[in-house]
């Protein structure tokens, strides 16, 4: 239902492009009513604002009490990164031959869906692993695998995916 209302107010999804910057958090698998269904996790952001990013670094230095040298930009960057809104992505299984769409993005970049997996993944049972690319457009910096961990509602849950947790030194 909110994809469809954002897509009544912006129109479909547009894919992912370039100057897109993407974070898969993380996905899991499931069964609902017979079928395996997935939740896959993934933001999308402003590769190339980083104006406004610096702008957000330098407001969270004087924030933190802290100096340029002792922020490492890799751990903080998302956090100060504009979001891109309405924006979908395609994912395949490695090796495989279908592509499925997961998203749209909200206002806020991530977008968090729970996909009904295509019918060739149905023979599936719990514990089966699972790594999944996500399509990007030629020459895009990055290649992005998702792990996903099929699990039964008897059974056991494993969210997968990247893990990325500032341990930064705060004074």
């Amino acid at each position: 239902m909110r994809d469809s209302l954002i897509m009544g107010m912006h129109g479909p999804p547009r894919q992912l492009v370039l100057d897109d910057d993407l974070v898969c958090l993380y996905n899991t698998a499931y069964r609902v009513n017979g079928q395996w269904c997935a939740e896959f996790v993934i933001s999308v952001f402003d590769r190339h604002d980083e104006i406004k990013a610096h702008a957000l670094e330098e407001a969270l230095m004087q924030i933190l009490q802290v100096n340029r040298e002792e922020l490492i930009w890799d751990r903080i960057q998302y956090f100060v990164a504009v979001p891109r809104e309405n924006v979908s992505v395609f994912l395949r299984q490695l090796g495989g031959r279908s592509d499925f769409q997961v998203g749209p993005t909200r206002s806020n970049g991530i977008m968090d869906p729970q996909v009904t997996l295509p019918s060739e993944f149905n023979h599936l049972t719990q514990g089966t692993v699972i790594n999944f690319e996500v399509l990007t457009p030629p020459g895009y910096r990055e290649q992005h695998i998702l792990t996903t961990i099929f699990a039964e509602q008897t059974g056991f849950g494993v969210i997968s995916g990247m893990s990325f947790f500032i341990r930064s030194r705060l004074k």
